[in-house]
């Protein structure tokens, strides 16, 4: 066995710029290296084929004149191979979801289940980080807040602070604080991070604990009673809706004034958010927060990274390592 790493980890980890044909090749050698018995995923066209997904996969190759491109010949362990490519299992899903193909042919092989097979064998890397941090916390009195599509928060009466652990599937928030942090916005729109580590596509990050989202408030008695309260909301509506068309110039007059007038900055916060991020915008008002000072803080405001290589990492307020 040689332990040389395949100069196609550079095309893997540039999955997104790939053509489809490029993105059947990376799955197919992926299937060919790491799916076992092949008898699992038989359809009721396939009962007598001993490699029913790679002869499926192969013959629709070659009549649409894709050739084959061998990646993982050097035999490298599933770890290592998350560990180069932390995005892999999410690419090859999307793939499997979004390729005619897969529906098309169903009923030659179960597709469902290798997308399924795909999934957990490569979210259990990820899995077992997550019970540890779990344990951890709890054993410190820690318990858990809140849980999203993508991650976890867990917080104590005795801390300031909070934990916000990965469940598994990117997101894209490490890119987006490191992003925050080193453009200073982490003191004042952006949560302030005294820690993040990720590793495998897990991460764990401590950060300052906040008090309610916009959601909460929105639902609360403060807001039902005050028509200042409400009127403010949708001021802050407009802002938003403006960031999600990404039309910030837009905003009327007496909107921006506002802005200026109880939230000096955000205005221009938002449009290097939306400069830096080109897609992936997830601006709900449960991903705005609160702080101690009544600040409105952007919480989680992207849901798809697109970030590859080098993983970020913060250490006591400070990008050490950006992607």
């Amino acid at each position: 066995m040689c332990n040389a790493i395949p100069a196609n980890l550079e095309v893997i980890n540039d999955f997104g710029s790939q053509n489809e044909a490029e993105r059947l090749r990376i799955l197919l050698s992926f299937i060919n290296e790491y799916i076992g018995d092949e008898s699992r995923f038989r359809g009721s066209k396939s009962r007598n084929k001993q490699t029913p997904l790679t002869t499926f996969i192969r013959k629709w190759m070659k009549n649409n004149q894709i050739e084959e491109l061998p990646l993982y010949v050097w035999n490298m362990k599933i770890t290592k191979l998350v560990r180069m490519c932390p995005e892999l299992a999410n690419d090859l899903r999307r793939t499997i979801d979004h390729v005619w193909v897969w529906v098309r042919y169903c009923d030659i092989v179960d597709l469902r289940l290798l997308y399924n097979e795909i999934y957990n064998m490569m979210i259990d890397i990820v899995v077992t980080p997550l019970k540890r941090a779990r344990r951890l916390l709890e054993k410190k009195g820690f318990r858990l807040l809140g849980s999203g599509a993508y991650s976890e928060v867990w917080g104590s009466d005795n801390s300031d602070w909070v934990y916000k652990i990965n469940k598994g599937e990117d997101d894209g928030w490490c890119e987006y604080v490191t992003w925050a942090t080193m453009k200073g916005y982490a003191s004042t729109y952006a949560p302030r991070v005294h820690s993040l580590k990720k590793f495998y596509g897990f991460y764990i990050a401590k950060m300052e604990k906040l008090s309610k989202t916009l959601r909460d408030y929105r639902d609360s008695d403060e807001y039902s009673s005050s028509i200042e309260a409400r009127a403010s909301y949708q001021y802050f509506d407009q802002i938003r809706n403006a960031t999600y068309s990404r039309d910030l110039k837009s905003l009327s007059n007496t909107v921006r004034n506002y802005a200026d007038s109880n939230f000096p900055g955000l205005i221009q916060f938002l449009e290097e958010l939306i400069k830096e991020f080109p897609k992936g915008l997830d601006l709900h008002d449960g991903n705005f927060m609160i702080d101690s000072r009544g600040f409105i803080i952007v919480t989680d405001p992207i849901c798809t990274s697109s970030v590859r290589g080098a993983s970020p990492r913060i250490k006591h307020g400070h990008v050490v390592s950006a992607a």
